[in-house]
């Protein structure tokens, strides 16, 4: 909505949280009117003129809007894998109910599978090589989906490959080699890991809740949080081919858990108000993590050099460094959704991408935001 002011100010506030967007000068006129694609408030003037101003939101920061509302509110949260960067970095999976879709790096939509209804729950992501997604329709169950590429760079998705059919999972995690996934299913309370050769399960147990996954230690071992926090279970370590236990880690269920990229750091929901960083070499305590980033609520992503942390809730982002749990900075998306199930850093760090759970996606433009940062002595 848009209001005006005797003062001449003219003010942008988003409905659903009643809060002030934007503000600006554009004359005393009560008179005003936006366009209905939200790019242009005219404004009536002296003399019987009016002007036309763009509606520009800041240059960091960007938002695709909802495509449909058969799209909306439509993303899974269950900490598990909503939203991908393929490896060069130049195309960007998202997953809805009943569909996955293919992206440019500027989030336009170029491919869309549909898998099932759109009442069933999806997750996605790129395999380690880019040239196919792995998709998990609740429904369907596990597929591989060939991306075809042509001479300008334009792709096509081709028809899914099954590859497991067992209903209920979403994918938590893909093995460092691509080779195995490992999936969850937080209804069934399942987890197991399979080969992407399409061969049977190598591995399953029962876990209440069942949410979050990270491969660890080479692969060696994968490490499964869960929704459930009302008992006192400590989490196991698993056995990443035969899925037996290793040892208890000495934390508790908080339905997330994310590597970094070398696999020396984890990120994850210790209960439904605390988040830990641990080492994987030994699982000793990292630094201790602000207070805006704790609890199961929130989601994290590492990015690619792994010196800092995004975490999400609601329609903020904070970024915090790994060295000492400081917090780097606050980014207040301008628009968004109720909550976060999906953030991702770009390969190359350069880009934040924030999934919404009503369909919107945001970027943020790290590399930009630094370069204002750092003109006025505030980069971090």
């Amino acid at each position: 909505m848009l209001t005006s002011g005797d003062s001449g100010l003219a003010t942008l506030w988003d409905m659903g949280r009643s809060r002030p967007l934007l503000t600006a000068d554009l004359g005393a006129s009560p008179m005003i009117g936006v366009s209905r694609d939200g790019t242009l408030i005219a404004k009536a003037g002296e003399s019987d003129s009016a002007r036309l101003y763009h509606l520009e939101m800041p240059s960091v920061v960007r938002t695709l809007p909802v495509r449909s509302s058969i799209e909306r509110d439509s993303v899974e949260n269950s900490a598990v894998s909503v939203i991908d960067y393929s490896p060069d970095g130049r195309w960007l999976a998202t997953s809805i109910w009943g569909a996955v879709q293919l992206r440019d790096s500027t989030g336009v939509i170029v491919g869309v599978a549909r898998l099932g209804l759109s009442t069933n729950r999806c997750s996605v992501r790129f395999s380690r090589d880019g040239r196919s997604l792995i998709a998990v329709s609740a429904d369907l169950g596990l597929a591989r989906i060939p991306i075809e590429f042509s001479d300008a760079g334009v792709q096509r998705m081709g028809q899914e490959i099954p590859l497991d059919p067992e209903p209920g999972y979403l994918i938590a995690d893909l093995s460092h080699d691509g080779a195995r996934a490992a999936l969850t299913s937080s209804r069934g309370g399942m987890c197991k890991i399979v080969r992407l050769d399409g061969s049977p399960a190598i591995a399953r147990w029962v876990l209440r809740g069942a949410a979050g996954a990270a491969f660890v230690h080479n692969d060696r071992e994968l490490l499964v949080n869960s929704l459930d926090d009302d008992h006192d279970a400590l989490l196991e370590l698993r056995d990443a081919e035969t899925g037996g236990i290793l040892r208890a880690i000495n934390c508790h269920h908080g339905a997330h858990v994310h590597a970094s990229a070398d696999g020396s750091l984890v990120i994850l929901g210790d209960s439904e108000a605390r988040s830990l960083l641990l080492h994987t070499a030994n699982w000793s305590l990292g630094p201790s993590l602000p207070a805006e980033v704790q609890g199961r609520g929130t989601e994290a992503a590492f990015c690619p050099d792994g010196s800092c942390i995004a975490f999400g809730e609601g329609d903020a982002v904070c970024l915090v460094r790994v060295a000492d749990g400081a917090v780097l900075a606050h980014l207040q998306s301008p628009q968004g959704g109720t909550y976060l199930p999906g953030i991702m850093f770009s390969p190359d760090g350069s880009q934040l991408s924030l999934w919404w759970e009503n369909g919107q996606l945001t970027f943020w433009d790290l590399r930009a935001l630094r370069g204002e940062l750092s003109a006025r002595g505030l980069d971090w």
